[in-house]
């Protein structure tokens, strides 16, 4: 068996994704790895939270792993990987923890599986601190498409915090190899679409109340004709929910086929006019970054990069804390070659956009089953 490979699990963003990252990357690899040090400063919870060990235990399942110290609340784990087990596979939270950090850790893990694999996860569609699942839906599908990854999503139900409950489904078709991705010209936004819902007792006119506010942030930035808007409002049934919930994903589409989201929630304390604007002014600031991808999108793609045959070159704003980390463990786990550097002024294409190039030589990971 090979030597362990010693994760620190406080290193950069310190949280969740450093697991998500690692335990991903350790089964494709075949790689045993330690993680020591679990959210470590995430005060006042640190350690495993339910939504974590699900989805550990999760790719356990599917490699056939042997995983040590997986319990709510450790500080440290081992997972040595097995044989991919071909089946379809139910993962439940057990909270409001996120459906679509479930989604993070396994679907790099199905896309090399040996046939379609469907997973099921429950849990929290719409949770703070974690991106929606209309953004996953509508922004990272269509931009992980790039990379070759095929999938098919479903919803079946929202789940809000403090109960979750929401049901949603991938499923996933094997490729052989990720292709890589080039994204060097953000062009300019020709499209806006505004999804928002509510849900169990909020009132339809929080729903209004929050695309209104979008919609006028929006249009000052980007004014009609120019920018084509279409806006969508569900009202949720108690078919297609589970308790109280209000939010906004806005999915701006630009000249180049680029692909910029912006979400918020109704939380305690916030209006559906703050909700709105929160939304609004994320697209707007992450645009005018000058990347091509937005914040959220940008941490994610990063262990397709490193997984790609060939050279990824990205276009991106300012590295968040996230997307360093998933570097720092995508080259680590990998061997992947990363490099960032600044766009130089004379390649900046709008007045006091902060831009980087993000360039990845990627190791061509191949499907052993396909």
């Amino acid at each position: 068996m090979s030597e362990f490979v010693h994760i620190d699990g406080a290193y950069g963003e310190g949280g969740g994704q450093v697991l998500r990252n690692t335990v991903a990357l350790a089964a494709l690899m075949n790689k045993p790895i330690k993680v020591t040090d679990i959210r470590k400063n995430r005060k006042p919870k640190p350690g495993l939270r339910p939504q974590h060990l699900a989805g550990i235990q999760l790719v356990s399942q599917m490699y056939q792993g042997k995983l040590s110290g997986g319990a709510v609340d450790s500080s440290e784990i081992s997972f040595v990987p097995g044989q991919f087990r071909q089946s379809d596979y139910v993962s439940d939270t057990g909270t409001a923890g996120s459906i679509t950090l479930l989604m993070q850790i396994s679907i790099p893990c199905l896309t090399f599986a040996s046939k379609p694999t469907t997973v099921k996860f429950i849990g929290g569609t719409n949770a703070d601190k974690a991106p929606q699942i209309d953004y996953f839906h509508r922004v990272f599908g269509p931009i992980s498409s790039k990379f070759g990854l095929k999938y098919e999503f479903s919803l079946t139900k929202r789940g809000f915090f403090p109960k979750g409950l929401g049901v949603a489904a991938v499923t996933v078709e094997p490729i052989h190899q990720l292709a890589p991705v080039v994204l060097e010209d953000p062009g300019y936004v020709k499209s806006i679409k505004i999804f928002s819902f509510v849900a169990g007792g909020i009132h339809p006119r929080t729903g209004t109340r929050v695309n209104d506010s979008a919609l006028r942030i929006l249009k000052q930035r980007f004014p009609e004709p120019s920018v084509e808007y279409d806006v969508q409002f569900v009202q949720e049934t108690s078919l297609s929910s589970v308790g109280n919930g209000c939010g906004i994903t806005i999915v701006a589409e630009t000249s180049t086929g680029c692909l910029f989201g912006g979400s918020a929630l109704l939380e305690q304390g916030k209006s559906g006019d703050d909700v709105g604007a929160d939304a609004a002014r994320k697209l707007i600031t992450d645009f005018d970054d000058g990347g091509c991808v937005d914040e959220y999108a940008q941490d994610q793609i990063i262990i397709f990069m490193a997984l790609a045959k060939g050279r990824s070159k990205i276009r991106s704003g300012p590295l968040s804390l996230h997307t360093q980390t998933s570097i720092h463990f995508s080259s680590l786990m990998t061997g992947a070659k990363f490099e960032v550097l600044p766009i130089p002024d004379p390649e900046k294409m709008r007045p006091g956009e902060n831009s980087y190039w993000i360039t990845c030589d990627g190791i061509g990971f191949e499907n052993p089953h396909v």
